[in-house]
């Protein structure tokens, strides 16, 4: 079994939307916090943004939420942020996650789409 996530999802336009750098947007950077910003805006303390571009000391390693690495680590998000966000939720806006959040729904449409064609 196969899992799919939402970011997977946003491979074929994120560039079109982000701002960032690879390692902008990863654990509460600019992609998460625009759709939080977009879906629950209450829930978002903009004056707490500090975060961190993602830096994983492995060559191999992810990079971003949209560049994945062959090697998987695992490490408390605290000792990639002060924080504990990775990335850089500065850069995040409601209208980009209005907008990641519609391409996200067209994507997953299609891919649900697919699926039923293959099904029947």
């Amino acid at each position: 079994m196969t899992g799919l996530t939402y970011f997977q999802l946003a491979e074929s336009f994120a560039d079109e939307i982000r701002e960032s750098d690879v390692g902008g947007m990863a654990h509460g950077g600019e992609f998460e916090t625009s759709l939080m910003l977009h879906l629950h805006a209450d829930l978002v303390r903009m004056d707490n943004a500090d975060a961190e571009y993602l830096d994983e000391p492995y060559e191999r390693g992810t990079k971003d939420l949209l560049v994945g690495g062959t090697l998987s680590t695992y490490r408390p998000f605290e000792e990639y942020s002060e924080s504990g966000a990775i990335g850089d939720p500065s850069l995040a806006s409601a209208e980009k996650g209005a907008e990641l959040f519609d391409r996200l729904g067209d994507e997953l449409a299609d891919v649900l789409r697919a699926i039923s064609e293959q099904s029947q």
